[in-house]
C-alpha cells in the first residue's frame, strides 16, 4: 500500500491523501505452514506510518496431518526488527465446525509469520497445530486479528 506520508513541512493535504490514510488492502499471505490446506477467505491489513493492523479469515480445505507442523500464516508488511517488544501482538478465535465450539486464540509472531496459542481454563498454553485444541477438520475456521509495528 502507498502510504501518504511522510508529509513535508508546509505542504498542503489532499482530500484524498487524507482519505488514503490506513485504507484497508486486501492481500493473499505468501506462505505457512497449513497453506495448502486452507481457503483465505479474507486477509487484510491497513498501515498508517508503521502501524499495521491485519486481519484474516481462513476456512480449512482439507484435513492438516501431523506433518504439517503449527498452523503460521504469512504477515502483509515485516515486523519491526530492532526494538520491538516480544509477546501477544492480537487474538482471534478457532471454530470447530463439527461441535460449533469456538476456542480463543493468541496471535503471536515468529519470524516473518504469525502462530497461534490456545489458553485452556487453568492449563498452560498449548500452540495450535493439527490436533490442538481439537482435531482440525476441513470446514474449520481460524479468525484473528493484529496489531504490531513495521520495519
Amino acid at each position: 500500500m502507498t502510504s501518504p506520508f511522510p508529509f513535508s513541512s508546509g505542504a498542503v493535504l489532499t482530500s484524498a491523501q487524507l482519505n488514503n490514510i490506513g485504507s484497508w488492502v486486501d492481500f493473499t499471505p505468501a506462505s505457512g505452514n497449513w497453506s495448502s490446506r486452507v481457503t483465505v477467505n479474507l486477509a487484510r491489513y491497513a498501515q498508517v506510518n508503521k502501524l499495521v493492523v491485519v486481519k484474516y479469515k481462513i476456512t480449512l480445505n482439507a484435513t492438516p496431518t501431523s506433518g504439517d507442523g503449527n498452523f503460521s500464516v504469512a504477515q502483509p508488511v515485516a515486523e519491526e526488527s530492532g526494538d520491538s517488544p516480544t509477546g501477544t501482538i492480537g487474538g482471534g478465535y478457532l471454530h470447530d465446525a463439527n461441535t460449533s465450539y469456538s476456542y480463543p486464540v493468541l496471535a503471536f509472531i515468529s519470524g516473518t509469520e504469525f502462530f497461534l496459542r490456545y489458553i485452556p481454563t487453568g492449563a498452560s498454553d498449548v500452540t495450535v497445530d493439527y490436533n490442538s485444541p481439537f482435531t482440525f477438520v476441513s470446514g474449520d475456521e481460524i479468525r484473528f486479528l493484529a496489531i504490531y509495528e513495521a520495519d
